[in-house]
């Protein structure tokens, strides 16, 4: 059991990495379609939407490197 547990743990690093760079990638697509929707007034409500996809997104991103830190933590680092 412990094995199986140390072995997780060794996976994790890239595990966060891998969601690290999905996150930041949605991060900027939002951004980028926030900009597009604010050249046309009328989508107000579209834009809120993106808007709070991107803040979440963010947020899930900052859990992510917190999860990291505390990693690098335990293993030392």
């Amino acid at each position: 059991m412990a094995a199986s547990v140390e072995e997780f743990l060794q996976t994790l690093p890239a595990m966060t990495h891998e969601l690290s760079e999905a996150l930041t990638a949605i991060s900027a697509y939002l951004a980028g379609s926030r900009h597009l929707f604010g050249l046309d007034g009328r989508l107000d409500r579209i834009r809120g939407a993106l808007e709070q996809a991107n803040s979440q997104a963010e947020r899930a991103n900052d859990a992510v490197r917190r999860l990291r830190e505390n990693l690098g933590k335990l293993g030392g680092s």
